[in-house]
C-alpha cells in the first residue's frame, strides 16, 4: 500500500490560489488528459484515490474499502487498490446515482485493471445496478483464464452470458486495458486496444431501463476485485478509436 504524503507548502499554495483565481479552479486543480475523448463523456473518474469526476457533469462516485496506490506510470498516488475481500469489507466503488439507459444506442467504457493473483475467480471489474444489465468480469469460473461479459436487460434475466474472446494470458502484476462498446445491437470487447471478441443480439433493441454502475463486485460482498483499478471512462457514444 502506498501512503500519500502532501506537501503542505504546496497545498497551501493551491489554496491561496482557489482564494485568489477561483473562476479558474477547475484548471488548477485537474485536467481530463489531452488523450480523453471528451465529445458524448458522461464521467471520467482517473481513480487518484477517489472516484472524482473530470467531466462537467461532476458524477463522482464513493470509494469504500479501498486505497491508494501508483498507477502504470508508478506515479503515487495515482490509482485505486482493491482488496479482493468478500462477505464484508471487500473494496467497491459505487457511481451514487450517476445512470445511463441499459437500451441507449450506444456507449463506450473503459478501464484499466491490474490482476494480484490469478487464484480468485470471477472477479466483478464492471457492474451495472440492476445486477443484470452489464457484467465485465475477470477469470470467471465458467471462463477461467478469460475476461468475459454478460449481456441482459437489468431488469429481467440476463440474455447472454460468459461471452469473451482467445486472450487468456494474463499475468498478475501487468496492466491491462479493458474497453467494451455497444453500437445499435452489436456488443464488443477489447484488450489492450485488440478486438477480442463482437456478439450481436438483436433483443437488446428492446432494452429501455437506467441503471447505475460500479467498479470492482456485483455488491459490497461479492466478487471484488484484487488488484488496482485506474482511468475509468464511460461515453455516450461508440468509440471508434
Amino acid at each position: 500500500m502506498v501512503t500519500c504524503k502532501k506537501n503542505l507548502g504546496l497545498k497551501n499554495i493551491y489554496i491561496l490560489l482557489l482564494v485568489v483565481f477561483y473562476s479558474f479552479s477547475s484548471d488548477l486543480i485537474a485536467q481530463i488528459p489531452s488523450y480523453v475523448p471528451t465529445s458524448d463523456l458522461l464521467c471520467w473518474w482517473p481513480l487518484n484515490g477517489n472516484a472524482d469526476d473530470l467531466s462537467q457533469n461532476n458524477l463522482n462516485g464513493t470509494c469504500f474499502n479501498t486505497t491508494s496506490t501508483s498507477d502504470r506510470f508508478g506515479n503515487p498516488c495515482s490509482a485505486i487498490a482493491c482488496n479482493g475481500t468478500e462477505l464484508g469489507g471487500g473494496s467497491t466503488i459505487v457511481s451514487n446515482g450517476a445512470s445511463f439507459n441499459i437500451g441507449q444506442n450506444a456507449y463506450t467504457i473503459n478501464l484499466w485493471f491490474k490482476p494480484n493473483n490469478l487464484t480468485q475467480v470471477t472477479r466483478c471489474l464492471f457492474n451495472t445496478d440492476p445486477h443484470t444489465g452489464i457484467g465485465i468480469a475477470f477469470n470467471d469460473n465458467n471462463a477461467p483464464g478469460y475476461l468475459v461479459y454478460d449481456i441482459g436487460p437489468a431488469n429481467a434475466f440476463w440474455n447472454s452470458l460468459y461471452n469473451h474472446g482467445s486472450f487468456n494470458s494474463f499475468q498478475p502484476n501487468v496492466w491491462y486495458c479493458m474497453t467494451f462498446v455497444k453500437n445499435g445491437s452489436d456488443y464488443s470487447i477489447y484488450i489492450n486496444g485488440a478486438l477480442e471478441h463482437t456478439i450481436n443480439l438483436p433483443i437488446s433493441t428492446s432494452y429501455n431501463f437506467n441503471v447505475t454502475w460500479r467498479l470492482s463486485g456485483i455488491s459490497d460482498l461479492y466478487q471484488i476485485f484484487d488488484g488496482d483499478l485506474d482511468d475509468f471512462g464511460f461515453w455516450n457514444r461508440a468509440l471508434t478509436q
